[in-house]
């Protein structure tokens, strides 16, 4: 069946960054080469050559055991050096070589699934890390040598040692070789996990060998094993008595793909210009069956993963040069507004990721007519970069004719200037922008927060790690007491309890209110610390709760339950603590109700026997 193809490639979907569930059980993978503490230089033995200013790798061939040898990692430049860590693993994998002068892996890696075991690893400068390499017991004579595989490029000195093919095979199939693949071709291998707005079985095939197509282009290593699960299959259709028509014209397909040269070494730029040029000529008539140039949001996906920015290390491909990359950015730019949506998630991401080339090539036209977009996506693309650019009013003027949502995703990229990391202290407020209250921009900020008061509360709480620098709080509280006056008012209007959605905006608008002491100033101007506690105390009584079920196992039985958590209670009750204020110690926040009792001790959070 097609479908058991498709399958067995979904098995080698890789998971995480050097996680692949094809990784097997072998000693080298098993070897555990991690760093310990950093050690002064001064301690380093005689035979170590490691030179001035340079971070150097020293396999010390003559200290052998006879499952490893010792390496010492040195720091003589001037600065700290971060490694990517796994277990206090760096990465540093056995190497031998080939005849022809080339270097392969001889040592597999084995992933974590958890992940707490993935960290860092700094090294100071004048100092060195002591570990341990992977050393073959038996095996073929090779000159080896070691490498580090993760964030950081450095290669060891050569010797004389062994290496096992089954290591080799190993490392063929692990983490570490599917790295720099496009996860989105790997996906469309599993049907298992193929996106649901496609359910025609057949467009899964086509995506299938689509997919299997890219992946030869690309090359490399990590794509072999779909190329011998492809061919497996092959063998197998062909052998049958018979074929239905969709297995016929699938089988030649695949037979297609495999006859084509499948690249050995993995290139990003020939992938990317290869979906490029398929994008801009016409489709060939009639369209063969699972051809990449026949399902252009795949072609976008695969050009997207290789638009972001890439990882740079060892072994791994060279980044796509911008030549490449500026004529896929200035399609993406051009076809945005009129592409189906599965496309123009890709094309916003090749935007988003190329940011610095799209201020090179791309005019401030484009980014404009944007914003008129019924995709919020592309309004936020289009906002975020005239922000970037500092077209600041350009942007007001255009917002002015926007709806209310589009206007605030305006307001949050005029806030943020998009690039507030590498702007600190931008007029003087955190890297915050914060235009004076009679412009032509502060009139928008005001018509936002007045409007919208709840959406720009949450803007204003996800920057709460610049909470001394936040513009124009006083008058968003203004805005805000309103809002928790109107939900005290739905104490009168509704006397019996009644159930609510969650609402995570009640919380965020009385943190800004009535913020932590250690966070920023506790009283604001703009509203009476009175009138908030008058109404925080209305809240006390408000009816409305979250339901939640679930059930207690006691005795060999299961009896249901239906929490009912008092949220506007709770939080008004935090707040008002906040500001130094008692709460009734009777005060109900959640209550306990089965099917048939409601509990005697209802609702105080502490007698809540399920929680």
């Amino acid at each position: 069946m097609i479908r058991l193809f498709f399958l067995v490639l979904g098995l080698l979907s890789p998971q995480l960054w050097g996680q692949s569930r094809n990784e097997e059980p072998n000693a080298s993978a098993s070897f555990h080469g991690g760093v310990g503490n950093p050690i002064p230089n001064v301690e380093l033995p005689k035979q170590v050559v490691a030179a001035e200013g340079e971070l150097t790798l020293y396999a010390d061939f003559s200290q052998t055991s006879e499952k490893a040898n010792l390496l010492f990692l040195v720091n003589r430049s001037e600065a700290s050096v971060t490694f990517e860590s796994q277990d206090g693993d760096i990465y540093i994998k056995l190497e031998h070589e080939l005849p022809d002068g080339r270097w392969q892996r001889a040592q597999a890696h084995q992933s974590s699934w958890c992940g707490n075991s993935y960290g860092v690893r700094v090294l100071p400068p004048g100092q060195h890390f002591k570990l341990s390499g992977y050393r073959a017991q038996k095996g073929h004579s090779a000159r080896v040598r070691y490498a580090c595989y993760g964030s950081v490029e450095v290669i060891s000195n050569t010797g004389k040692g062994l290496y096992a093919p089954a290591d080799v095979e190993a490392a063929n199939k692990d983490g570490i070789t599917w790295r720099g693949t496009p996860q989105e071709l790997y996906r469309h291998l599993d049907l298992d996990t193929l996106n649901s707005d496609h359910p025609d079985e057949v467009f899964r095939q086509e995506l299938g060998i689509a997919s299997l197509e890219l992946l030869r282009v690309l090359g490399g290593p990590g794509t072999q094993s779909p190329k011998r699960k492809a061919e497996e299959w092959v063998a197998r259709q062909s052998a049958k008595q018979s074929l239905t028509d969709d297995e016929s014209k699938a089988l030649a397909s695949i037979k297609a793909v495999l006859a084509r040269p499948w690249m050995e070494e993995m290139d990003w730029e020939r992938l990317l210009n290869h979906c490029f040029q398929a994008l801009i000529k016409p489709p060939s008539e009639p369209s063969i069956f699972g051809s990449p140039e026949s399902i252009p949001h795949l072609l976008w996906q695969a050009m997207a993963a290789l638009a972001e920015p890439a990882r740079t290390g060892y072994a791994l491909p060279k980044p796509v040069s911008n030549a490449s990359l500026k004529p896929v950015l200035e399609m993406a730019a051009n076809r945005l507004m009129t592409a189906p949506e599965a496309e123009q998630e890709a094309m916003l991401r090749i935007l988003t990721a190329q940011a610095p080339l799209a201020d090179e090539c791309l005019g401030d036209a484009i980014f404009e007519s944007y914003l008129a977009s019924s995709n919020k996506a592309v309004v936020r693309a289009g906002a975020q970069a005239l922000s970037r650019r500092s077209r600041w009013q350009k942007l007001v003027e255009q917002a002015w004719k926007l709806s209310s949502d589009s206007q605030i995703i305006v307001l949050n990229a005029l806030l943020r200037a998009e690039e507030a990391e590498n702007r600190r202290g931008m007029d003087g407020h955190g890297g915050l922008r914060d235009p004076d209250r009679e412009t032509d921009e502060g009139l928008f900020w005001k018509h936002c927060l007045r409007t919208c008061p709840v959406q720009c509360a949450v803007i204003w709480q996800q920057l709460s790690t610049r909470s001394a620098y936040l513009p124009y709080l006083p008058y968003l509280k203004q805005q805000l007491l309103p809002v928790i006056k109107a939900k005290a008012d739905e104490r009168d209007q509704k006397t019996d309890e009644f159930e609510m959605k969650s609402d995570d905006s009640i919380g965020i608008i009385l943190s800004l209110l009535a913020p932590p002491a250690d966070n920023f100033k506790l009283l604001e101007e703009g509203i009476s610390q009175a009138d908030l506690i008058t109404q925080l105390n209305r809240l006390l009584k408000h009816p409305g709760y979250v339901k939640q079920r679930g059930f207690n196992h006691s005795g060999g039985s299961s009896v249901e339950y239906e929490r009912r958590h008092f949220l506007i209670r709770d939080e008004a009750s935090q707040a008002l603590k906040r500001l130094q204020q008692s709460v009734p110690e009777n005060l109900v926040t959640e209550r306990i109700v089965t099917p048939t009792q409601t509990s005697p001790n209802a609702g105080q959070r502490g007698n809540d026997p399920f929680r």
